[in-house]
Formats: C-alpha cells, structure tokens, sequence
C-alpha cells in the first residue's frame, strides 16, 4: 500500500518529493519499528489528503512513494540506502524504523560534500557513546550523527530524558538543545527563528522520533516520556523549519504498531508526513502562506 496522494507507478519520474520506508528496528531493545512505515502508510488513508487548516491538497504536491528499503543488517543499509535514493533529486521522507536509521541517511547526505545541519526531534537525548555494548543502538544515534556532521551541527529539541553521561556532553555546549520545558515556558515562535536561522548554510534534515510527542498524543513508542510536545507544537515548529528553505529531507521514526492504541500513533505520523509534503510544495511554490 503506497501512501495517500502518491503518484501512481508510470507518473514515478514526475515525482519532486519522495517517500520511502526503512522498515528497520534491530538497533531498539523492544522490537516493532521494523512494522511504522507499513502502519504510517495505512493510516494515511484514514486520513483525507485536503489538509483543513492550510486548505491544500496533497496529493497536488506530485510525490512518489518509492516503497521500502530493505537490508539484511545494518552494517549494509547505508549501502542499500544509498543505492536506492542515488538516481532521486527531490526533497523526502523516509519512515521508519528505530531510531538508529537516521545515521545512514545523514551519512548519504554527507557523502553529497558541504555542511549538513541535523535537527532532532526527540524526548530523549540518544548521545550515549554505547548502550547494551552496542555503538549503534537508537540511544547511541544522535551521538554518532555528532561524529559525522560536527556536534556545533546538531540541535535537538524536546528532549526531556537523558542519562547522566548525556547531560556531562550538554553541559559542554558542544551542540544545541531546547528541552520540552523550554518550549513551553518560552514560546514556540522564538524557538522556531532560531532553529530557521541554524540551518541557514548547508542542507538540513529533520529527524522526528514520534516520542517527542506526549504518550497522549503518541503512546506507541519503545520508551514513553511524559510532558511532551503537542502534535500543534510540533508542526508550527516543523513548518517554520521548513519555510527557511534549507531542508532537504525528513524522517519519521519510533513508530511502534506492537505497542500502540487505536493505531493513533501511526495515524499521527501519518498526519506529520502530510503536513511535511505540503510545507515542502509551500516553500518551492514561492511561500507565503498556503
């Protein structure tokens, strides 16, 4: 099942924006990711692709979803990924997965030349150096993401857990950090000009684990976080991210079916992915409002 509002299989080379899954979650402890973007797809279409508030139909956005990337483990994903997305130019969006599929597609990014910037979108820091023995857990991701890009390259927003290793590296100041309680105590449209203006040089990609939201919103997730982000929260800040021009892809990950209820998370990251796929059609279409 392709996402509401593709582009059918002979229209594929029109396509300007991209959808692909990674259905991948060795790198979680509790297994179920591997199964987000075949729910995220479904769920979309318990979804009306005329978005109410931006009155705008998705489906006029002229996206393609080139299905799933599959690897064997993760050492080969990267290579997998790369293959596949190679001969695509348009922005995309990849659905999880865990977490950990995020550091493969900022390293294609990076294979590109030039700076990339990354803003996580995240209730827990994933900075550990390793976890369980394992460098490239979805708790180690953001940590190895830093490695690639530059710690000065990275901002996460939303956090609101971490371990007490995680938060000797944030003291540091090596990367930026705007915990939920800052959002909330300090307003949403201060946040969003400063994270607009971070990823003014380079290309940017959004990575958006779903927990950021509060379990309210999202409850199917490896490790619920109370006092999270509204799902308004995050899309005005996604919006305005997007508007400043500079991001070039997303992701959308965490998504847990095993573990949801009423299949609402899914239908929330679906819901998320509609409102990327417009602001990226809003910024090329010469912006403004919709």
């Amino acid at each position: 099942m392709k996402f509401i509002g593709s582009l059918i299989n002979k229209d594929a080379n029109k396509a300007k924006y991209g959808i692909f899954g990674i259905p991948f979650d060795r790198n979680s402890f509790i297994r179920g990711a591997r199964r987000g973007a075949a729910a995220i797809r479904a769920s979309s279409h318990r979804l009306e692709s005329f978005l109410w508030q931006q009155k705008f139909e998705v489906s006029m956005a002229r996206f393609y979803d080139f299905g799933d990337i599959r690897a064997l483990n993760y050492r080969s994903l990267y290579k997998h990924l790369s293959k596949r997305t190679s001969n695509f130019k348009g922005r995309s969006i990849f659905l999880g997965g865990d977490h950990s599929v995020t550091l493969p597609i900022v390293k294609s990014l990076a294979a590109r030349g030039g700076k990339v910037k990354v803003i996580s979108f995240d209730a827990h820091a994933d900075l550990r150096d390793s976890y369980l023995k394992n460098r490239f857990s979805n708790a180690c991701v953001m940590r190895r993401v830093a490695e690639v890009v530059g710690f000065e390259n990275v901002a996460e927003v939303g956090v609101r857990s971490c371990s007490y290793e995680e938060f000797g590296l944030i003291q540091s100041g090596s990367l930026r950090i705007y915990g939920a309680d800052v959002i909330k105590g300090e307003g949403l449209s201060r946040i969003a000009e400063e994270l607009a203006d971070f990823t003014s040089s380079g290309i940017a990609h959004l990575s958006i684990d779903i927990d950021v939201l509060d379990p309210c919103y999202a409850p199917g997730v490896e490790d619920p976080e109370p006092e999270g982000l509204s799902v308004s929260e995050l899309i005005y800040l996604i919006r305005e991210i997007i508007r400043a021009g500079n991001v070039v892809s997303c992701d959308i990950v965490e998504v847990n079916p095993r573990l949801d209820v009423n299949g609402l998370t899914s239908v929330v990251a679906a819901k998320i992915a509609l409102e990327v796929l417009a602001s990226f059609w809003e910024l090329e279409a010469g912006g403004g409002k919709l």
